[in-house]
C-alpha cells in the first residue's frame, strides 16, 4: 500500500459527502431510466400508428359518409321500384296484345331474382313482327331467340 491514490480520485474524495451521493443517485437513475425509455419508446411507435390509422380510418368514413349522402334515400328508392314495377306489362295486357297480333303464348314465367320475365311464344314470322310493333317502349327485350319448328315459328323472349 505504497503507492498514492490516483489524482481524479483524490479530487472525488475530496468534494462533499452530499455531492458524492447526489452524484450515485444520479447515475441510477440514469441507469434505471434508459432501460424504461426503450420499453416506453416502443409504446410511443405504437400509439403514434394507431393515430395515424385512427385518423385514416377517419377520413375513409368521411368519404363513405359523403359518397351515402350523395345516394339518393331509400324510400325513393322503393318507390322507383314500385314505379318500374306497374310499367311492366301485366298478363291481360299483354295477352290482349298477343292476340291482336295473332300470337299464341305457351308459356310465361315471372321471376324475381333477378327481375325479369320469360314468355314462350308460338307464331309466323309476320304475326312475330306485328308483335314486336306494337310492344309498349317500357318492354324491354333482353334475350330472343326464334327456332323453326313443324307447328310454327317458336319464339323464347326474356324481359327485363
Amino acid at each position: 500500500m505504497s503507492r498514492p491514490l490516483p489524482d481524479g480520485l483524490i479530487l472525488w474524495l475530496q468534494r462533499p459527502g452530499w455531492q458524492l451521493l447526489a452524484l450515485q443517485w444520479l447515475l441510477l437513475g440514469i441507469l434505471l431510466v434508459l432501460p424504461g425509455l426503450g420499453l416506453i419508446r416502443g409504446e410511443w411507435r405504437q400509439l403514434e400508428r394507431l393515430s395515424d390509422d385512427a385518423r385514416q380510418q377517419a377520413q375513409r368514413v368521411g368519404q363513405l359518409q359523403r359518397r351515402l349522402a350523395s345516394l339518393s334515400p331509400l324510400a325513393r328508392l322503393e318507390q322507383q321500384i314500385a314505379q318500374q314495377r306497374e310499367q311492366w306489362p301485366t298478363e291481360p295486357e299483354l295477352s290482349a296484345v298477343l292476340q291482336r297480333a295473332g300470337v299464341r303464348l305457351l308459356r310465361w314465367q315471372r321471376q324475381e331474382q333477378p327481375a325479369q320475365q320469360r314468355l314462350r311464344l308460338r307464331s309466323d314470322y309476320f304475326s312475330l313482327l306485328q308483335l314486336l310493333e306494337s310492344l309498349p317502349g317500357t318492354v324491354r327485350i333482353s334475350q330472343l331467340s326464334l327456332e323453326m319448328q313443324p307447328e310454327g315459328l317458336s319464339a323464347e323472349w326474356l324481359l327485363q
